[in-house]
C-alpha cells in the first residue's frame, strides 16, 4: 500500500487495554504480575487468559471453613486459604477454579488435590489431569525437603523455595537480597523429626494403594503446617532476583511450592480481557471490581491479551510504511453500566495513543446481552464449528439478529473513521458481514477482508442456513484473503454452488456489477522479534533449568488451545499407542502438553483430564517417573515458552482443522542448531506449503500412525534431522509475518485499482466518430472481436442440433472488414478448429483463434493455411476421466450435454426456456459436476474451468485469450514459439489496436498497451481502443449494443 495511506483495521478486539491510574485496590492475596506473559493467538482465535476473580475466602467461596483446617496465608497476609499441596509441574498458587465432586483421589489435576464432602476439603484442580499414586512424588519431595532442610536463614524475610518437578529452582545459583543489599542463597525452611514421620505413612500409604494418599496428605499437611515453621518464599526470577516486597513477607509453607517466575492470575487492574466461559463473554460486569472505578482522574494504555496477537505484530511491524493506523474493534470488559463521562475519557486515550499517534483505537461500543449473544452463541457455537468440519452446533437464527447488529456497528464505526484514500482492513469470521455494509455507504473505498481461520468446503458450508447472507456479506470487500489454497477454492466454489448471479473464475468472484479478487496469503512470525527474545538471557536460563531437570530424557513438547478440533484427545490416545507399541521409551520420553484456556467452554475438558490420569496411572512405572505433564490452569510466560520450544527434542501437531499454526513456526525457529523433528497434522494450513513437507505429516485420526511417526522423529538420525529442518527453516524465514502484510495490502491496493471499473450505463457509447481519426492516421492496425455473443448471437442448442452454420450476412460482413490492406482482422471463438474451418474457406484472409485461444489460424490470402497450436506440450489425458464426470451428470439433469470442442469441454445444463423448478434443478447439477471435476482433475491436470449462466467450460490453464492475443502483437511472423505474456517489454508491431469483446482480462491486458511504443511508430505511443459488448460493469472505453456490432466495424473500415 502506499506510504501516503492510512490503514483501518477492523479486528473483534483492540490491541490496546485501558486501566485507570488509581484503580480499585486488589485483594493483597493475588498480589501477582503478568508482565512476562505474551498470549499467541492463532488462526483468529482469542486466548483468553485466566480469570481474576477476587481473592476467594471460606464463607465466600466455600462455606466456613472447617475447624480442624488452620487457615494459611499464602503470602504473607491475614487472607484465610485453605492449604493446598503445591505439586504443579509449572509453578504457581494454587487458585480456587471450578470445583469437582470427586473421592479420594481422582483428577484433582497434577498441581491440586481432590476435594471430600465429609472433610469439607474442595477439589483444587492444578496443573494436570489428575493423579494416582505416582503423582504423589511431589508431594513427598517438598515434605521431605521441608523435614530434612537447616534452619532457614536467620537475615529476615529470607526463605528459599523447593525444588520445583518441571522449572526447579536451583539453590547454587540462586540468592535474594537481603535489606540491606546483602546476598543469600534461597534455603528450604526448616522442619523435624515429627515432618519425617508424617512423610513415612504418606509413603506407606502410597504402597498400599492411592486411595489412602488423600488422607495421608491431608495428615501430613496438617502435622507440618504444626509443626514446622512456614516461612515465605520470595518470587524470584531464575537468576535469582526477588521482588522488595516478598522480601518483606512472612514466611511461606515449604509445602507450598513457589519457585522462580511463577505464574499467576492477573491483578485486579489487569487489561480488559473477556472470560473463558460460553456463558459469561465478558470477564466481569463493570460494577464488581471494575477497571472502571467510579472516580478516577488518568488512564494509561496497557496491552490487550485478547485479540489476534499475530496479527498485531504483523501490522505493527510495517506500521513505518503507513501514514498510520487506527484499529476498530470492541473493548474486552462489560461496558453497559459505565457513565457517558468515563466512555469519553476511554476513547480519548485511545485514540490519542501511547505512540504519538501513529496508533490509534476506536472502540466499538456494543450491549452486554447483544455482545453475548453475538459472541459466546453466533461465533463460536455456529460459525467456529462449522468452519472447522463440524455441523453439530445450534439454531443459528436464533442469535442472527445479534451478529448483524454487531457487524453494523462495526461498519457504522469504520464509515465514521474514513477519510479520503484509507484503506479498510476487516479481519476473520467474527466480521464477515461488514465489507457490505461499508461498501454499501462508501462504494469506491478500498476494502479488504481476511479469514484468518480454515474455511470449510462448500458440502459443509452450505448447510448455514444463513449463508447466502454470510457469502454476500463477503463479497463486499475488493480482495477476499485465505490462509491457504484449498480454502480459497472451497469459497470460490461454495459462491458458485450457492449464490445464483454470480461466477466463480480462477482469480475471484465475478458479480452482475464487480469483481472480487480472491487470493491466498500464507501468514507467518515476526521472525526478527522471535529471534530478539530468545538472545534473552532469561530464555536461556529456563532452557538450562529444563535440560538439567530432565536430563536425557526424551521430551515431545505440543501447545494447543483446550478445544476439541485441537485434537488433544487424538494426541493423548496417539501417544498412549506408541507407549504400546514401543514399551523401551517407557521411562524415557515424556509429553509436556501446554493447553491455553479459550473463550469458550470445552465439554471434553473433563474427559481430556480423565485420560491424562489414565494414561500416567498405566504406564508410571516408577514413583520418578510421570509420562505427560499436562499444564493447562495458566499459560507459560513467554520466555518459559521459549525455553520450552528450544528444549524440545519433537513438537507434535494433531489438529483435526486448522487455519496456520504458527506454533509450528516458532518451534523450527527455537531449533536452530537442535534441528528437532516436527510431527504436523495433514489437516493444518501450515502443512499445505511444500516446503513444510518435511515434518512428518500425520493423519490425527490413525493413531497407530501418529505412533509410528513418534517413534521415527526420537530415533531419526541427525543428518536428516538437519536436512527436514533446513527446508522448514527456508519457508520460515520467507513467509514472515511483515511478508504477509505487505503481499497482502499491496494485492489490495493492485485489487481496488483494476477493479474501478463502470456500470454499462455509466460507459461512454461506441461510435465510429469517436475513434475514427485514430484510425485514419494509423499506419498498421488490428482489430478483435469475439464471434459468439458479439457479432453472433447464436443458439447453442441449435447448433448442436443442426450443426455450426454462421449466417451469410456475418460472412460478408466479415468480408469487408478485411478489404483494407493495413488492416488485420482476428475473430475469437471458443469453438474448435472443425467448427471455425467453415469461416476459414468463407474468409481467408480472416484470421482465426479457437478453442479461446489454443488453436491460431493467421491471417492472409491462403485459405488452406495450418492451424497452429499457441501452447507447448499439450497433454488432453485429462478428457477421458472428465467426459465420464459429464455423462454421468447428463443422465441426472434433463436436457443437459456434452459440447467437445477438441482441446476444451463445454457441459450445457439448460436454456433459457427451461422452467424455474427445472432451472434451479439443473444448476444445482451444474454445481456439483463442476466441483467433483475440480476435485478430483483440476489440480492433477492443471484446469481450469470457467463456469456461466447455462454452461461451464473445461480447458487447460495454459489456455486464454489473453496469451493468444499477446503472441498476435509481438510475433505474428513465428507462431511455433510459446505465447507471451502482457508486461511493460512488450511492443506491439501495430499503431492502431481495437478490441470488441466480453473478456474482461483481455480488456485489462490490453488498456497495459496505452503507453507502449509501436515497432512502426517508435516515437508515439499505441493507441488502443477497448469496446464492451456485455452488460456487466466494464474496464473498457467504450461500450456497444451487440446488436449492431458488426455493422459498427464495417463503418470503421469502410470510412478510410
Amino acid at each position: 500500500m502506499p506510504s501516503t495511506a492510512r490503514l483501518i483495521v477492523a479486528s473483534l478486539f483492540l490491541p490496546s487495554g485501558v486501566q485507570f491510574a488509581n484503580p480499585a485496590p486488589a485483594s493483597p492475596s493475588l498480589s501477582t504480575t503478568t508482565d512476562n506473559i505474551e498470549p499467541i493467538s492463532e488462526e483468529g482465535q482469542e486466548v483468553a487468559p485466566p480469570a481474576s476473580p477476587p481473592a476467594p475466602s471460606y464463607p465466600e467461596a466455600l462455606g466456613e471453613r472447617p475447624k480442624d483446617i488452620p487457615a494459611v496465608s499464602l503470602d504473607g497476609t491475614n487472607e484465610p486459604y485453605h492449604p493446598k499441596i503445591g505439586l504443579g509441574v509449572l509453578p504457581g498458587p494454587s487458585v480456587f477454579l471450578k470445583e469437582r465432586s470427586l473421592s479420594g483421589l481422582g483428577p484433582g489435576g497434577i498441581g491440586g488435590v481432590s476435594g471430600s464432602k465429609s472433610s469439607g476439603i474442595p477439589s483444587t484442580p492444578g496443573l494436570g489431569g489428575g493423579f494416582k499414586s505416582s503423582q504423589g512424588l511431589s508431594i513427598i519431595d517438598d515434605l521431605t525437603k521441608a523435614s530434612k532442610a537447616p534452619s532457614p536463614s536467620p537475615t529476615p524475610g529470607v526463605a528459599g523455595p523447593v525444588e520445583n518437578p518441571f522449572f526447579p529452582t536451583s539453590t547454587t545459583n540462586t540468592s535474594t537480597a537481603t535489606p540491606e543489599g546483602n546476598k543469600s542463597p534461597i534455603r528450604p525452611a526448616a522442619g523435624d523429626s515429627a515432618g519425617v514421620s508424617l512423610i513415612n505413612a504418606a509413603t506407606r500409604a502410597l504402597n498400599n494403594g492411592s486411595s489412602k494418599l488423600a488422607s495421608a496428605v491431608q495428615d501430613a499437611t496438617r502435622g507440618v503446617r504444626s509443626e514446622m515453621s512456614l516461612p515465605g518464599t520470595p518470587r524470584a526470577t531464575p537468576s535469582g532476583s526477588a521482588s522488595a516486597s516478598s522480601q518483606k513477607q512472612k514466611s511461606r509453607s515449604p509445602v507450598i511450592s513457589q519457585p522462580s517466575q511463577a505464574f499467576h492470575p492477573p491483578p485486579l487492574n489487569s487489561p480488559l480481557t473477556r472470560a473463558t466461559s460460553r456463558s459469561s463473554s465478558r470477564r466481569r460486569s463493570s460494577s464488581s471490581h471494575s477497571v472502571f472505578p467510579p472516580h478516577h482522574h488518568a488512564l494509561q494504555l496497557i496491552r490487550n491479551p485478547q485479540g489476534n496477537i499475530g496479527l498485531q505484530n504483523a501490522l505493527h511491524a510495517i506500521e513505518g510504511e503507513t501514514k498510520g493506523m487506527v484499529w476498530v474493534g470492541a473493548l474486552a470488559d462489560k461496558t453497559d453500566e459505565l457513565s457517558e463521562s468515563t466512555r469519553v475519557d476511554v476513547e480519548a486515550a485511545l485514540w490519542e495513543g501511547d505512540d504519538g499517534g501513529v496508533n490509534r483505537s476506536k472502540p466499538v461500543w456494543i450491549n452486554d446481552s447483544v455482545f453475548e449473544g453475538f459472541y459466546d452463541v453466533f461465533c463460536k457455537q455456529i460459525l467456529w464449528p462449522t468452519f472447522h468440519y463440524s455441523t453439530v452446533r445450534k439454531d443459528e437464527t436464533t442469535n442472527w439478529e445479534d451478529y448483524v447488529r454487531v457487524n453494523q456497528s462495526f461498519a457504522d464505526r469504520i464509515v465514521e473513521t474514513y477519510k479520503d484514500g484509507d484503506t479498510i482492513f476487516v479481519n476473520d469470521y467474527h466480521l464477515l458481514l461488514v465489507p457490505a455494509m461499508v461498501r454499501a455507504k462508501l462504494p469506491k473505498s478500498i476494502i479488504g477482508l481476511f479469514v484468518h481461520i480454515a474455511f470449510p468446503s462448500s458440502e459443509i458450508f452450505r448447510c448455514l442456513a444463513l449463508r447466502e447472507e454470510l457469502l454476500y456479506g463477503m463479497l463486499g470487500a475488493n480482495l477476499i484473503g485465505f490462509q491457504t489454497y484449498n480454502f480459497s477454492r472451497h469459497f470460490r466454489q461454495v459462491c458458485s454452488r450457492v449464490l445464483q448471479d454470480v461466477e466463480a473464475t480462477p482469480k475471484g468472484i465475478q458479480l452482475p456489477s464487480s469483481f472480487v479478487d480472491v487470493e491466498v496469503f500464507g501468514i507467518g512470525i515476526d521472525v526478527d522479534t522471535l529471534e530478539a527474545k530468545r538472545e534473552e538471557q532469561e530464555v536461556t536460563e529456563w532452557a538450562n533449568l529444563l535440560r538439567e531437570r530432565y536430563g536425557d530424557t526424551k521430551l515431545i513438547v505440543a501447545r494447543d488451545k483446550l478445544d476439541e478440533v485441537k485434537g488433544l484427545k487424538h494426541k493423548l490416545l496417539s501417544f498412549e499407542r506408541f507407549l504400546q507399541l514401543y514399551p523401551e521409551w517407557i521411562g524415557k520420553v515424556v509429553l509436556i502438553q501446554v493447553a491455553l484456556a479459550t473463550t469458550e467452554t470445552n465439554e471434553a475438558q473433563e474427559n481430556i483430564h480423565d485420560l491424562v490420569t489414565r494414561i500416567n496411572s498405566k504406564f508410571s512405572n516408577s514413583i520418578t517417573y510421570q509420562p505427560i505433564v499436562f499444564l493447562h490452569t495458566e499459560p507459560p510466560t513467554f520466555s518459559q515458552y521459549l525455553g520450552l520450544l528450544t528444549t524440545a527434542d519433537v513438537f507434535i501437531n494433531t489438529s483435526l482443522r486448522e487455519g496456520m499454526n504458527l506454533t509450528a513456526h516458532e518451534f523450527v525457529r527455537c531449533q536452530e542448531g537442535s534441528y528437532g523433528p516436527m510431527i504436523l497434522s495433514e489437516f493444518t494450513g501450515s502443512y499445505s506449503y511444500s516446503s513444510f513437507r518435511s515434518c512428518l505429516p500425520v493423519n490425527p485420526y490413525d493413531y497407530s500412525q501418529v505412533a509410528r511417526a513418534i517413534n521415527q522423529a526420537l530415533t531419526m538420525g541427525e543428518e536428516e534431522k538437519k536436512t527436514r529442518w533446513t527446508e522448514l527453516n527456508a519457508h520460515v524465514v520467507d513467509h514472515t509475518a511483515q511478508a504477509w502484510a505487505r503481499k497482502y495490502l499491496s494485492h489490495l491496493e493492485r485489487a481496488h485499482a483494476g477493479q474501478q471499473s463502470r456500470l454499462p450505463n455509466e460507459i461512454p457509447k461506441f461510435e465510429v466518430s469517436a475513434i475514427q481519426e485514430d484510425y485514419r492516421h494509423a499506419g498498421t492496425r488490428l482489430l478483435l472481436v469475439d464471434l459468439e455473443g458479439v457479432v453472433w448471437n447464436e443458439d447453442p442448442r441449435k447448433t448442436h442440433a443442426e450443426g455450426f452454420n454462421p449466417p451469410a450476412e456475418l460472412l460478408d460482413q466479415l468480408k469487408m472488414m478485411t478489404d483494407d490492406p493495413n488492416t488485420v482482422v482476428y475473430l475469437l471463438s471458443g469453438r474448435g478448429v472443425t467448427d471455425l474451418k467453415k469461416i476459414q474457406a468463407a474468409v481467408p484472409k480472416l484470421g482465426l483463434l479457437a478453442e479461446h485461444g489454443c488453436y491460431i489460424k493467421l491471417a492472409g490470402d491462403d485459405a488452406n493455411q495450418d492451424w497452429v497450436c499457441t501452447v507447448e506440450n499439450l497433454d488432453l489425458s485429462w478428457r477421458a476421466p472428465c467426459i465420464e464426470i459429464l455423462n454421468y451428470f447428463s443422465e441426472r439433469t434433463p436436457g443437459a450435454y456434452i459440447e467437445d470442442r477438441g482441446t476444451s469441454l463445454v457441459w450445457r445444463f439448460c436454456n433459457e426456456k427451461s422452467g424455474e423448478a427445472e432451472s434451479a434443478w439443473a444448476k444445482r447439477a451444474a454445481a456439483e459436476a463442476a466441483n467433483h471435476v475440480s476435485d478430483v482433475l483440476a489440480e492433477r491436470y492443471k484446469l481450469q474451468i470457467y463456469p456461466g449462466k447455462q454452461a461451464f467450460l473445461v480447458v487447460p490453464r495454459q489456455v486464454t485469450r489473453s496469451h493468444a492475443v499477446a503472441l498476435l502483437l509481438s510475433k505474428s511472423s513465428n507462431l511455433k514459439v510459446l505465447p507471451s505474456h502482457f508486461n511493460s517489454s512488450l511492443v506491439p508491431q501495430y499503431d492502431f489496436v481495437a478490441a470488441l469483446t466480453t473478456d474482461e482480462r483481455l480488456i485489462a491486458a490490453l488498456n497495459s498497451l496505452k503507453q507502449s511504443r509501436s515497432r512502426n511508430n517508435p516515437r508515439g505511443s499505441v493507441v488502443v481502443h477497448t469496446v464492451s459488448a456485455g452488460t456487466r460493469q466494464s474496464q473498457a472505453k467504450w461500450a456497444c449494443n451487440t446488436v449492431d456490432a458488426a455493422q459498427v466495424l464495417v463503418d470503421l473500415v469502410k470510412d478510410v
